[in-house]
């Protein structure tokens, strides 16, 4: 008995049409996800910045309990050359004690044999914004050949910043003009001005800046960008150089900090045209200039450490005068800090 056999169905293929659709509506849906997938990763970013810049305020808070004053950047403990930054001060407080041991805090942070091994390609993740496009290390050489036959290594960059006031401070001595720009002291975080105590801090420690970024470039032009941060290019670890006459020296340079004197994220200069490299002039340049704009990668601003310890985000539309007394520690022009 012969079976039976019955048509299969012919199988349909997608039409080219029927797979131009599908192509069409994945490429919708990953033009949807990736900005939702980079919003989440900026937010993660942002708040890893903000835990950064909270470890910095409490350990500037361990410093103070301990020797009753702020760390300060200073010339070498010999008293005079370039000495340590206060994020040198604040390695214990960051369990970063025995990095801070092996300064020896009486020779330079620049040309001294000792201290350029310790700090050659020694970095942690608290240095670093991990939104900032901006590089690690210094480049080898950056800061030439130094005196006593040392080359410079590549060191620690950070893109966080100290506060040192503003260039609007009317006390006398503390919005010195000079080659590097204008150098405060009205702040919380200064430069080897002495001891300043929390109570010292009279419009506030809730309502004065302390820590800041600078974690994004800056632009010479529309298009040529440069890394000019306040640690560079002698590193994190830099404090200035008491030379010649006057607070600062000859040359008023005060590295890993600055007086602010622009809107936060002005990285195209006064006029949107770029930054020329004219430290004595803007305060802005290259191995000098201690009034770079506060910037980030961060959309829309800037985080900062206020003296309380709290962590908050300042917006690219805060008034620069707003912005100019929130730095000041006693100006009596008290603004509440947003």
């Amino acid at each position: 008995m012969s079976r039976v056999r019955f048509p299969r169905p012919a199988r349909r293929a997608f039409t080219l049409i029927e797979l131009l659709v599908v192509i069409a509506i994945i490429a919708v849906l990953i033009a949807l996800l990736v900005p939702a997938v980079q919003k989440v990763r900026e937010a993660a970013a942002r708040a890893q910045c903000q835990n950064n810049l909270k470890q910095f305020a409490l350990a500037v808070h361990g410093y103070h309990d301990t020797y009753k004053a702020m760390p300060t950047s200073r010339t070498n403990e010999n008293g005079g050359g370039w000495g340590s930054s206060w994020l040198v001060y604040v390695l214990p407080y960051i369990e970063q004690g025995p990095l801070y041991k092996r300064f020896d805090l009486k020779q330079d942070q620049w040309n001294n044999a000792n201290n350029n091994v310790v700090a050659h390609q020694v970095t942690f993740d608290l240095l670093q914004c991990p939104s900032s496009p901006l590089k690690r290390f210094t480049n080898p050489g950056d800061q030439g050949n130094p005196g006593g036959g040392v080359t410079n290594p590549e060191n620690a960059c950070t893109t966080y910043v100290g506060i040192s006031g503003a260039t609007i401070d009317t006390t006398s001595g503390r919005a010195t003009g000079g080659n590097g720009g204008i150098a405060c002291t009205g702040g919380i975080l200064n430069p080897g001005t002495g001891k300043i105590t929390m109570l010292g801090v009279s419009d506030g420690t809730s309502n004065t800046l302390m820590i800041s970024e600078h974690g994004d470039f800056l632009y010479q032009s529309a298009t040529a960008r440069v890394d000019w941060r306040a640690c560079l290019p002698h590193s994190a670890w830099m404090g200035f150089n008491q030379n010649g006459t006057g607070s600062f020296g000859g040359d008023n340079r005060t590295f890993n900090c600055t007086g602010i004197r622009y809107q936060i994220n002005q990285n195209k200069g006064t006029g949107g045209a770029g930054w020329a490299d004219d430290p004595g002039g803007t305060g802005v340049g290259w191995n000098s200039g201690v009034n770079r704009p506060l910037n980030s990668n961060h959309t829309g601003g800037v985080n900062g450490a206020f003296g309380d310890g709290t962590v908050r985000f300042l917006t690219d539309s805060t008034d620069l005068l707003t912005l100019q007394r929130l730095a000041i520690r006693d100006d009596g022009n008290v603004v509440n800090a947003p």
